[in-house]
């Protein structure tokens, strides 16, 4: 099995369904299509992922995934910088948002393809801009869907969470687990 992302958080996920995988990032550069749907967007990218990832004639089972913060009609991937991370949390302070996380199964021998999106509500509190600069200065939101991580100093700025904790961190397990039962791999 191959986890085609650098992700520590989908990567300390991941260890909870199987104990022993390899980890290889994915070279694909993502571009946000503003004409599909969040989940249709993230299963996207999420596949793109895993066939970046994957080599020739190898037996092994990928997954790919990509997470999306979604606010009325903006969706938000991971902060361009450290402005773009300031922007993404006022546009989130005092609102609530969905994460969606795409996730695709590709099986490089057979072609076998699986994908799912999955989406948890969040509620962020309404932050201050001392609060929106302090987080923002700790560079936690790079690299990180929304420009936060709920599994660290992000769960600061959030009042309430409907559905996974891991579907925000990176990956919904109890989905993964279905789709890799479905796929034999588990």
């Amino acid at each position: 099995m191959v986890l085609a992302s650098g992700s520590s958080a989908r990567r300390t996920l991941l260890k909870k369904l199987v104990p022993h995988f390899e980890v290889r990032k994915s070279r694909f550069r993502e571009r946000l299509d503003a004409a599909l749907s969040p989940a249709t967007l993230a299963k996207r990218l999420a596949a793109q992922k895993a066939e970046a990832a994957a080599r020739k004639g190898e037996d092994a089972i990928l997954i790919g995934a990509d997470t999306l913060a979604v606010a009325g009609r903006a969706v938000y991937g991971k902060p361009r910088n450290l402005a773009h991370a300031r922007a993404i949390l006022r546009a989130l302070s005092g609102k609530k948002h969905r994460i969606v996380t795409g996730f695709a199964l590709l099986d490089a021998r057979s072609g076998a393809r699986i994908s799912r999106s999955v989406s948890t509500e969040v509620w962020f509190r309404t932050l201050s801009e001392r609060e929106i600069e302090r987080y923002a200065a700790s560079g936690e939101p790079l690299g990180a869907a929304g420009g936060y991580r709920l599994q660290k100093g992000g769960a600061r700025l959030v009042r309430r969470v409907r559905g996974g904790r891991d579907n925000v961190a990176g990956l919904p397990l109890a989905a993964l687990r279905g789709a890799l039962r479905r796929m034999k791999a588990l």
